[in-house]
């Protein structure tokens, strides 16, 4: 029996697509039985206290660099706007494509390629040109 989706996947939901199939291998899925909600944990029952405590054993460790970034001499505004742009969280033209609105996608500055922030923050010629001050 295979499996499908109720609509297509993004490429940017690959990777939790993925986390979440790892995450279901391992489920046993009982076709003649009766539903019923079960939590594991070793407290009495389900709480907010217990779920947390779950979530922080079952999460993997992360590699997003927050020392790196939060820096206490550097502006919190700089600080905040490399959080975002680390995030994929600043407002450029792709952004708004994965939230679902569809128009033609092209960089303000250059006009040759698509508008992202590794666009506009490295790869862009003339947004790199406004940014240096020699």
């Amino acid at each position: 029996m295979g499996a499908s989706l109720s609509r297509n996947i993004n490429d940017w939901e690959i990777d939790d697509l993925g986390t979440l199939l790892v995450e279901l291998e391992h489920m046993k899925i009982v076709v003649d039985g009766t539903d019923k909600r079960l939590w594991d944990s070793k407290d009495d029952g389900f709480s907010i206290k217990s779920a947390y405590r779950k979530s922080i054993r079952t999460l993997q460790p992360r590699s997003f660099p927050v020392k790196a970034i939060w820096r206490k001499e550097t502006p919190s505004k700089v600080n905040f706007f490399i959080w975002s742009t680390a995030l994929k969280k600043i407002p450029t033209l792709d952004s708004l494509q994965r939230k679902g609105f569809y128009f033609p996608n092209r960089c303000e500055m250059c006009g040759v390629q698509e508008e992202s922030a590794a666009h506009l923050l490295v790869h862009c010629k003339i947004a790199r040109g406004c940014g240096s001050f020699s």
